[in-house]
């Protein structure tokens, strides 16, 4: 049985990150992630550049910065492995596929993927994402 729109395809973007973060967990241990991402409250909005002073490591897993960081501990050998990693645990959630292949966003989606692009970018030059990412 399904109610609405249960079929519509339609991007995950932050809801993935508590799943992504248990995944990191599962495989690393509390101690290995939390010493590359915070987990305080950051008070701040979820695309904030958030690092803590003195050791640089995001604030929280649960802002964009917290969550390039904890998606780079995803073990695997590229990032297509890691992805495949991420994507079937969500579908284990969702139980079914989550896969879409090259899904266009919408302008605003888009924006911020590039956004992201360049957090990941500063957050690798600062030594924040696990070396193998």
């Amino acid at each position: 049985m399904t109610v609405g729109d249960d079929d519509a395809a339609f991007t995950i973007q932050s809801m993935s990150k508590p799943f992504v973060l248990a995944l990191a967990l599962h495989n690393l241990g509390r101690e290995a992630v939390f010493a590359r991402v915070g987990a305080e409250p950051s008070g701040e909005p979820f695309n904030a550049i958030s690092l803590e002073a003195g050791t640089g490591r995001p604030a929280n897993p649960m802002v964009n910065a917290g969550a390039i960081a904890t998606t780079s501990l995803v073990p695997g050998p590229d990032i297509d492995d890691r992805t495949g990693q991420i994507v079937k645990m969500m579908s284990a959630f969702a139980g079914r596929s989550l896969w879409k292949e090259a899904v266009a966003l919408p302008a605003p989606e888009r924006r911020r993927f590039l956004e992201d692009t360049g957090r990941r970018r500063m957050a690798d030059m600062l030594g924040i994402l696990d070396a193998a990412a």
